[in-house]
């Protein structure tokens, strides 16, 4: 049931302020550590990359992690 609300919830935001703003601290929340976020780097080429991180793969090791936040509409 929880799944089920958080992932509406989730599905509901919309990408500029919503996603770019709750998507960094779930990452963080989970061990990640930033290193630019879509807030941060506004206006600066991204090549893609909305969000950047360092955190652990499956395996421990230390990785840096690049992440397109991207909304969808229904």
């Amino acid at each position: 049931m929880n799944n089920r609300v958080i992932s509406e919830y989730l599905e509901s935001l919309k990408e500029d302020d919503e996603l770019d703003y709750i998507f960094p601290i779930l990452l963080e929340s989970m061990g990640f550590q930033i290193v630019s976020t879509p807030k941060n780097s506004k206006g600066q080429s991204q090549y893609g990359k909305d969000v950047v991180a360092i955190g652990k793969d499956e395996s421990g090791r230390k990785c840096k992690w690049y992440f397109r936040v991207k909304g969808q509409c229904s």
